[in-house]
């Protein structure tokens, strides 16, 4: 099934889902929840940003349709969106400032991969978060939970409580 395109501000905040089915013309070029850019397509490779997926007829008449989720990662090159990127660069900070050594900080860097995207390492990338971010105290350890939870992977979210 084909998607539309998704109108979406580099901090990640999604203004339009359906941008070519509800009136292109009303482009937003920034974002009115925090004033940044907004971008139809990927940085990268120019591919266009995976809106809402057209629906048939039977799931229009759902009573729960999912609601919509933006992408972490771009479908056609790979690469990391810029909030994704954003918000991969500010949890590192929030390491680095932090009270653990550097071993314990470089292997936070070497689990994120693994908590952004699914892969066969998620588990233990989990398991690792956990005891850093324990290590780490309630208040930054929270804060690095904030501002990963809108672009870790689900299995990441439940491993790690995050609703």
């Amino acid at each position: 099934m084909p998607y539309d395109v998704a109108l979406v501000c580099l901090n990640g905040h999604v203004v339009s889902s359906t941008l070519l089915r509800d009136e292109p013309e009303e482009h937003s070029a920034f974002c009115s929840d925090c004033g940044a850019r907004t971008i139809t397509q990927c940085q990268r490779c120019r591919e266009p940003i995976r809106g809402e997926r057209e629906s048939s007829e039977a799931e229009v008449l759902a009573l729960s349709p999912e609601p919509f989720q933006r992408a972490a990662f771009c479908y056609a090159c790979g690469g990391p969106y810029p909030w994704t990127e954003a918000a991969r660069e500010a949890a590192v900070a929030l390491v680095q400032d932090s009270v653990l050594d550097e071993r314990e900080k470089e292997a936070f860097e070497q689990a994120l991969p693994d908590l952004l995207a699914d892969t066969p390492k998620t588990p233990a990338a989990i398991g690792r978060l956990r005891t850093l971010l324990r290590k780490m105290g309630l208040e930054s350890g929270t804060l690095v939970r904030d501002v990963l939870k809108d672009v870790i992977t689900a299995a990441a979210k439940a491993g790690l409580g995050i609703p």
